[in-house]
């Protein structure tokens, strides 16, 4: 039934209606039509959506919320969105998606969300809700340096990680990666080649919004080796190596593989770094390799040579002149 406004309106709620289109108005007065005058046209359109991207933002607002519609043919109608009872002007649409930046929330929480294509005066919304939480926070990176090779697993610590989100993603500097989630206070991202400079580090939880860590990683040079002296040594061990090579690390943590044994290092500078050869007890040419502690490693040319020790019981003659 319609309501009675004055002499010259009247409102009619419309129907549910199954399919979008145009639909003619008729007024009729106890079942007898008393419309006159051209017909009246009112077109109908499917503004009902089943999905949003991303489905969570802060509640400082400024997330680009990206609404599909299950009819592609309606966008361009839809004038604003809904979050709770806040109303946004779409700010931009394409093909069966509009888009509208969620607005500031005065607390975290779950919103409905609904679209309007009569500049807010009516809605449609949908089950689908949108939730505003507070910012992450961060407290730590470990480790804060690795090569410029990339290959460095890096934790970052902090509190309010959203554990449910599946779109996290760290920059450093503009090299993107995308990370995974161990908690909501703890996150790990393998670092990219880079070149050797301090890069900040930024994070996005819903692949939109980019929050500052206010914490920074350091690429440095690759580290590299020329050759060992000496290149042999008894399998009994404890021969002195000597690696040279460029850009070692004395905060590395360096390690020495003879095969798969491995030692500490000494560091010494930049370019040289001591091992002493473990036990082999065989004859056997062996790979060397150095490792650093996040796992980094290079092979030095032409690896080392164990020997069984010679052990000498006598000599012939055991005398002769001071002349020689």
């Amino acid at each position: 039934p319609s309501s009675f406004i004055d002499s010259s309106k009247i409102e009619c709620p419309i129907p549910r209606l199954v399919r979008p289109g145009n639909i003619s108005i008729e007024l009729f007065l106890n079942s007898f039509p008393i419309s006159i005058g051209p017909p009246l046209i009112f077109f109908h359109i499917n503004l009902s959506f089943s999905s949003i991207s991303p489905m969570f933002g802060y509640v400082h607002g400024g997330t680009n919320v990206s609404i599909s519609l299950n009819d592609a043919t309606s966008e361009s109608a839809v004038t604003h969105c809904i979050f709770g009872q806040k109303l946004v002007p779409v700010i931009t649409f394409g093909t069966g998606i509009v888009v509208c930046r969620a607005p500031a929330a005065d607390i975290p929480g779950s919103v409905p969300l609904g679209v309007s294509a009569d500049d807010g005066e009516s809605f449609s919304m949908s089950p689908i809700s949108f939730e505003y939480t507070q910012p992450a926070t961060f407290t730590s990176i470990q480790p804060g340096h690795g090569p410029e090779s990339g290959g460095t697993k890096v934790m970052l610590v902090g509190t309010n990680f959203i554990s449910r989100s599946s779109a996290v993603s760290c920059l450093f500097g503009s090299n993107r990666v995308v990370c995974r989630l161990v908690s909501s206070e703890e996150l790990i991202c393998e670092t990219p080649a880079m070149r050797p400079g301090r890069y900040e580090i930024k994070v996005s939880f819903n692949d939109f919004d980019l929050l500052r860590t206010y914490l920074s990683f350091v690429v440095h040079p690759r580290m590299t080796t020329h050759f060992v002296v000496p290149t042999f040594g008894t399998f009994d061990g404890g021969t002195v190596v000597k690696v040279y090579g460029t850009n070692f690390r004395g905060d590395d943590g360096l390690s020495c593989y003879f095969g798969n044994v491995s030692v500490e290092a000494m560091y010494i500078d930049s370019t040289l770094i001591l091992c002493l050869t473990p036990f082999w007890g065989v004859i056997d040419a062996v790979d060397l390799t150095i490792w650093t502690e996040n796992g980094h490693k290079i092979q030095v040319p032409g690896g080392f040579y164990f020997y069984s020790p010679y052990h000498l019981s006598t000599i012939h003659p055991n005398s002769g002149v001071l002349d020689g």
